[in-house]
């Protein structure tokens, strides 16, 4: 495919209106297949819900895969004084995002993705919408693909603060979610709040040793065999906000009659 064409994925362009304050604006993404569902789904809160509060707001956002930008306008909207960073590798998502946070200051978009490693790699396009898109061929992916820059994520984190602390992290990449766990790893002690989205049973298994001890599984969903989305809350958070533990029962279970 030359350089210059518009894969079909992204030939067509829809709209969805957003109430917001000071003033709504319209949010634009590629339309093709599922992409208005996915992107209505996050838009309204439903894809990544958050656990219910009180005082609570992340410092800093980073939403490592933004894709067009639906979870960090959500994200946006939800904590107004959060610092938001975007990582985005695909230059045909990136448009779509600058265009959808143009009005909201406190997001950033970069146009790179974040691995373990700094590297240029081939992105392949989705077969059927953009949030497909993946360093990793598949039957998600179609023939299409576009040269990409991915930078080595905990300096790029460290570079931005994470440290700090307060952190929220939304983390999907299509398959590349655990070398970038693994790679800031020494970061995670700043993470309240974890989302992973994971793309086979073997990653999912090692994605909770990654995190170990440390957090908390507060939701999940397995969309299908292999692909799900898991919200991790930090054990400091919980320690914080004891609601969260009320649910738990002793190992144990009930005494015996």
């Amino acid at each position: 495919m030359p350089s210059d064409a518009i894969p079909a994925i992204f030939a067509k362009t829809a709209t969805t209106y957003l109430e917001a304050k000071p003033h709504g604006f319209e949010f634009a993404f590629p339309n093709a297949a599922n992409m208005a569902s996915l992107v209505n789904r996050i838009l309204r809160g439903a894809e990544y819900a958050l656990p219910d509060l009180p005082g609570y707001a992340p410092r800093l956002i980073v939403d490592i895969g933004a894709n067009v930008g639906a979870a960090a306008v959500s994200f946006a909207l939800r904590y107004p004084d959060a610092e938001i960073h975007c990582y985005e590798p695909s230059r045909h998502n990136m448009a779509f995002l600058a265009r959808n946070v143009a009005t909201l200051p406190h997001i950033r978009s970069h146009a790179y993705g974040l691995s373990d490693r700094e590297q240029e790699v081939d992105l392949h396009l989705g077969f059927g919408q953009s949030m497909q898109c993946s360093v990793i061929p598949s039957r998600e992916t179609g023939a299409a693909t576009e040269r990409v820059t991915l930078r080595r994520a905990r300096p790029e984190l460290e570079r931005i603060g994470l440290a700090a602390g307060g952190a929220l992290i939304k983390l999907d990449t299509e398959g590349c979610e655990l070398p970038i766990l693994t790679d800031i790893a020494p970061l995670l002690g700043a993470v309240d709040l974890l989302y992973v989205e994971y793309h086979s049973e073997a990653d999912r298994r090692a994605i909770e040793r990654q995190l170990g001890e440390r957090f908390l599984l507060a939701t999940a969903r397995a969309h299908h065999p292999h692909r799900g989305l898991n919200l991790y809350v930090a054990q400091a958070l919980v320690a914080a906000y004891p609601v969260l533990d009320e649910l738990r029962l002793p190992p144990s279970g009930p005494a015996a009659p």
